[in-house]
């Protein structure tokens, strides 16, 4: 994905733009919801969301 989102965007915007502020934003949503919720639910959640996630990629292509 890093690759493909370099080469769509270019190597500075990507690397500012996705990386840092998504990655912060995640981990303190994710901390959030694991708190509130539970850690396990969450786990799963998200093991389910990337593996949609990677189907649709797949499907797009």
């Amino acid at each position: 994905m890093t690759i493909y989102f370099a080469g769509e965007f270019g190597k500075k915007r990507r690397g500012c733009c996705f990386s840092q502020v998504f990655s912060v934003a995640a981990n303190l949503l994710g901390g959030y919801c694991a708190d509130r919720f539970g850690r396990k639910r969450m786990m799963v959640l998200s093991a389910a969301g990337q593996g949609l996630s990677f189907f649709i990629l797949g499907i797009a292509q």
